[in-house]
């Protein structure tokens, strides 16, 4: 979710009201964003299809049903699903309608309401049989075999807790967009890990060889364990908050910004923008990546559907 979340409060029925809700009509072949400005490498068969740049490129494999304001997707390996957080509402509204819910992993919605007793569901953070689910300012732990919140953890001073990450050891980091902090929970409590607000925010988080990485407005910051020293390890210019961020291969992100641009950046800094639907008002937020199907999960928000692609 882009750095101006604050501002949805007040706002977002406006956005609601300025996205395209209903079904769009299936297309003949699987869309395609890849390959260069050079017209003749693209697929003929394919002649609607936008190129972006050469090289890694998607194909579009399936679109859910209606959703609720879908924020985070999280990939389930032992069960072969995906969960959704769907905020039902705004992004910061304490309204008790937001839910969890199963998707499988060709787009058939298992159960839209397979987790319920939420405000506004956000990041998630899967640990053995427990999902773990921030929202607003408080941390939930979810049963995945009941779907069940067996457990419910405030954080102190918080006020937009977003993504989570969990280390080796079952750690659990949820970091807070508006404050910068990226708390831990520790004794049954959230405390506060480190704070990177001079990085302007914190948001997607993946850990990745014994250190944190954290989306912000700057980059990606990189938070060594346990010291919490916090350095920028990519920077990232022009792209605004990073909301979600996946490993891909060794040393290159896949991140999103939430008004809809979805890229990979290598760690010298390249970029190859693979979907822009900003235009379009089509959001993309929290997404989820299954590498050894290299298919990306986007949740389109205010678009109400999640969409899936097959990167290539």
């Amino acid at each position: 979710m882009n750095n101006a979340i604050a501002t949805l409060t007040i706002g977002c029925v406006v956005l609601a009201g300025g996205c395209d809700k209903g079904s769009k009509k299936p297309q003949a072949a699987p869309e395609t964003t890849q390959g260069s400005p050079d017209k003749a490498s693209a697929p003929k068969r394919r002649p609607t299809a936008r190129v972006v740049k050469k090289g890694v490129g998607v194909v579009k494999l399936w679109t859910t049903g209606s959703l609720d304001v879908p924020e985070s997707v999280q990939y389930d390996p032992a069960r072969k699903v995906l969960y959704v957080s769907c905020i039902n509402g705004k992004p910061t509204e304490k309204n008790g309608k937001g839910y969890i819910a199963k998707v499988s992993l060709v787009g058939k919605l298992v159960a839209q309401k397979w987790a319920t007793g939420f405000d506004a569901p956000k990041g998630m953070g899967l640990a053995g049989d427990t999902l773990y689910v921030t929202d607003i300012t408080r941390l939930h732990a979810v049963d995945t075999r009941t779907g069940k919140i067996k457990k419910t953890v405030t954080a102190p001073e918080s006020k937009f807790l977003n993504d989570i990450a969990i280390g080796p050891k079952g750690e659990v980091y949820v970091s807070d967009m508006i404050t910068g902090m990226i708390h831990v929970l520790k004794g049954g409590k959230l405390v506060t890990f480190v704070n990177l607000k001079g990085f302007k925010g914190s948001n997607g988080m993946l850990l990745q060889d014994g250190a944190l990485l954290v989306g912000t407005a700057t980059g990606i910051v990189r938070v060594t364990l346990p010291d919490g020293k916090a350095s920028l390890y990519v920077r990232v210019s022009g792209f605004g908050m990073i909301d979600g961020l996946k490993a891909y291969g060794a040393d290159s992100y896949l991140m999103s910004n939430w008004k809809g641009r979805t890229q990979l950046v290598s760690r010298a800094g390249k970029v190859t923008v693979l979907l822009d639907t900003t235009a379009k008002k089509i959001q993309s937020a929290d997404f989820e990546y299954v590498p050894d199907q290299r298919m990306l999960i986007i949740p389109t928000f205010f678009h109400n559907k999640v969409v899936a692609y097959r990167i290539r």
